[in-house]
């Protein structure tokens, strides 16, 4: 599965060996990398692109634990019939399908896995303007947070999730953003506050909290990335990614009240296995692959010439006529 603004690579990766040898993996997680069309990206695409390698460091450690929770939205490989199993459980909404489909994945509670192969830095193109990273956040990724709460609170709770290994593993994962959605609750509220009655105390905690930024990335940059110096960062975005992950907090905020005030009142999609057990209306699948589209649909056609023809019959001293 791929968008189409990811440019595949030509030296992209597939473990072939590894999907062979292990039919319990159902997916491949590929890390991305920020850019533009033109290549030539800017302060903000680069700032993006940092972000993007340090979500991957983390899909990679939850495959190295146990599975990846994941696979990024921009591209992946699936299983077929993996896919199939994932598609008939899914709503369909658009905000956090990546997520869900491996959420769905992992409610299966088996063997099921997916990987990540960081031998391919997959490109894609990334918001160039703050107009643009702004719909992008608040109206569908940090959106996503806010409207998954429950489906998070869920996971952690869920008893038979404490009778599967990969599920354990993963809470960690799910209560860090139950907690990030608590603080976005909260950041509101403590940032006014401190503002209007501790503004000195405000610039302190604003500063305690960049220093710490800055000594993430710098065991990313410097630990992490000490075998890839072609994926390391220059100085002037070590030194701006701190800020840059600061101000995003305003989009926490941004995307809290957007789905507050609208997303939230919108109502949930069925199920696509719902939709085809007790709605019927889905069409239906052709019989094979090969399939003749010129007469798939010909016996239908039939029938419904001769319903039609049946309604306009009449019954008159035990004789048919039209």
């Amino acid at each position: 599965m791929i968008d189409d603004d990811v440019p595949l690579p030509a030296d992209l990766y597939i473990p072939h060996e590894q999907l062979r040898a292990n039919p319990n993996i159902k997916a491949v997680h590929f890390p991305i990398t920020a850019t533009t069309p033109d290549g030539k990206p800017g302060m903000l695409v680069k700032m993006q692109d940092v972000e993007y390698k340090m979500a991957a460091v983390h899909k990679l450690f939850q495959a190295k634990m146990a599975r990846s929770l994941s696979c990024h939205g921009a591209v992946s490989l699936w299983d077929r019939e993996a896919l199939d199993e994932v598609l008939y459980e899914h709503d369909t909404v658009f905000n956090g399908e990546d997520m869900y489909m491996g959420l769905t994945l992992l409610r299966k509670r088996d063997e099921s896995t997916i990987i990540s192969c960081a031998q391919t830095i997959v490109p894609t193109y990334a918001p160039d303007t703050w107009p643009v990273l702004f719909r992008q956040r608040v109206k569908s990724w940090d959106l996503t947070s806010h409207k998954k709460t429950f489906t998070y609170l869920w996971e952690v709770i869920n008893p038979r999730s404490f009778c599967h290994g990969a599920s354990l593993v993963l809470k960690p994962y799910f209560l860090q953003e139950l907690l990030c959605i608590l603080l976005d609750w909260l950041r509101a509220f403590l940032l006014c506050g401190l503002l209007f009655r501790d503004w000195l105390g405000l610039i302190l905690m604003t500063l305690v909290f960049t220093a710490l930024l800055y000594v993430q990335v710098l065991i990313f940059e410097v630990f992490v990335l000490r075998d890839r110096h072609d994926l390391r960062s220059g100085v002037i975005d070590f030194i701006l990614f701190p800020w840059y992950r600061l101000q995003s907090l305003l989009f926490r905020i941004c995307a809290l009240c957007q789905n507050l005030l609208v997303y939230s009142h919108q109502r949930k999609n069925v199920k696509i296995g719902v939709r085809e057990r007790k709605i019927h209306d889905i069409p239906p699948t052709p019989p094979h692959p090969d399939v003749d589209w010129f007469s798939v649909w010909e016996n239908d056609e039939q029938d419904s010439r001769t319903q039609r023809w049946r309604k306009n019959e009449v019954v008159i001293d035990g004789h048919w006529l039209t």
